[in-house]
């Protein structure tokens, strides 16, 4: 965060409350914000070629620091008799075989991964970024805190092509919050970011009144959520025959898969735009949809996204130097935009831009919303985030067997202790309500046999 929004969280109340209500949160986020989302701005219009050049570019210049200061990497090239300066075009990188990172070589190797000639940095520099565990295991990556500025900048640009923005206005979102007592409201709006978060845990038929009543007095344009919360949002108003919010034009979904029929419901019954963005907590690629586009706009600036003959998505992050994750197994599956026998213009006729397309579609991201029975429609989500807050959780599956009846299997860790049944039972509690949940520590979880994913969180239909 910028040294200027530093100043400004820590000013007197009155005089913190006028500036959040006058200076954008982007003015005030921080000069690497600032300076990358200038130069994406420059490069949405770039000449193809020089694109890919300067994607190329950008994978030499890391591929030269793991070899010098990365000892897993170093190894791996080693191992296949390989040198960075062999790599002379995409092809030769494509083609060399260069191997896979795994989740479990991140976890197992992870002190290996961090560059030798970095550790010295101040460790208050530092954060960790650790992934929801929604394709298997979580795991920690280091990273230097402005890699958040970085990528703010590249979300940025993701919201402006869908005419919106997420760092310069208000915003609404029908996602990350849910309260922690039976009286705790279902929303406030957080000053310091301009921003209106709701719960997406207690939307249903006797609350969507008051839900769209808040929107319409936060006064925003722009509806951040997931793609099923939306999507249940839709559905209220249309069965109940209500006015949509009145100012929400854009909704920008991310985290879950946007299925063509939400994405049709949504637009047709809020009359807004929807479009969504898709990339990783480990930040190796980024990829984003503009209004009537087909097909992803890949953020080469951001990393280096391969697509496999089975549709894994393998990727080479460009913002992270501290420890960087090279031809990383994401865990998801996609189609790539050639597979599908489409060839995409040089400039996008959607929104003008020149990022090539990549992916055609995100495959094996979604999770079934659950129901209980006050009406609530739970996206799947957010219990990642709920599950791994939790001491002494490895793993967890919940599956609803009917409106009554919950299972949910946790694979323990050594934090593991009778307090983790107590938290998770306290949690399921506040978004589930009255469910019986049935309990059970098991030592795995199964995987889907056709996508070698775990699914977290089903519902029996």
């Amino acid at each position: 965060m910028g040294t200027l929004n530093r100043f400004f969280r820590y000013s007197p109340g009155l005089l913190r409350k006028m500036i959040y209500r006058t200076v954008p949160f982007g003015l005030r986020y921080g000069k690497q914000f600032s300076k990358r989302l200038r130069l994406l701005e420059e490069m949405n219009t770039a000449d193809p070629e020089e694109l890919r050049e300067f994607q190329f570019l950008n994978l030499k210049i890391l591929l030269i620091h793991v070899y010098e200061n990365v000892a897993w990497y170093r190894d791996q090239f080693k191992e296949i008799d390989l040198h960075p300066s062999d790599i002379k075009t995409m092809w030769d990188w494509k083609s060399c075989e260069f191997p896979i990172l795994t989740r479990a070589d991140v976890k197992e190797h992870r002190h290996e991964l961090i560059a030798e000639d970095l550790r010295w940095v101040r460790t208050d520099r530092h954060t960790v970024m650790k992934s929801s565990g929604s394709t298997g295991e979580p795991v920690q990556v280091l990273a230097y805190k402005d890699i958040y500025e970085d990528e703010a900048a590249f979300i940025e640009r993701a919201y402006r092509a869908n005419n919106s923005t997420l760092y310069f206005d208000k915003t609404v979102w029908l996602r990350r919050w849910c309260p922690d007592y039976p009286r705790q409201p279902l929303w406030y709006f957080d000053e310091e970011q301009q921003r209106l978060y709701m719960s997406a845990y207690h939307l249903n038929r006797r609350t969507v009144h008051e839900y769209i009543g808040e929107i319409n007095k936060a006064n925003c344009e722009t509806l951040v959520a997931y793609p099923s919360s939306a999507y249940i949002l839709a559905c209220l108003v249309d069965e109940l025959g209500l006015d949509p919010p009145k100012r929400i034009r854009h909704v920008q979904v991310s985290s879950e898969q946007l299925l063509p029929e939400w994405k049709q419901r949504i637009e047709a019954v809020l009359g807004v735009s929807c479009t969504d963005h898709y990339g990783q907590i480990e930040k190796v690629c980024l990829h984003h949809k503009c209004p009537g586009g087909k097909a992803y706009h890949d953020s080469v600036e951001y990393g280096l996204t391969e697509i496999m003959p089975d549709g894994k998505i393998i990727a080479t992050g460009f913002l992270n130097y501290l420890m960087p994750l090279i031809r990383y197994d994401t865990g998801d599956y996609g189609i790539d935009i050639s597979a599908k026998k489409q060839h995409c213009g040089d400039v996008c006729p959607h929104c003008g831009s020149t990022l090539p397309h990549t992916l055609k579609s995100i495959e094996g991201r979604q999770d079934d919303i659950l129901e209980t029975k006050d009406g609530n429609f739970l996206p799947g989500v957010n219990f990642y985030t709920m599950f791994y807050k939790i001491p002494g959780v490895r793993m967890f599956q919940l599956v609803q067997q009917d409106i009554d009846n919950l299972i949910c299997s946790v694979v323990p860790d050594a934090d593991y202790s009778f307090k983790t049944e107590q938290r998770v039972r306290e949690e399921l509690r506040k978004r589930c309500g009255p469910m019986e949940v049935y309990y059970q520590v098991v030592d795995e979880i199964e995987r889907d046999p056709a996508t070698g994913k775990i699914r977290c969180v089903m519902r029996r239909r």
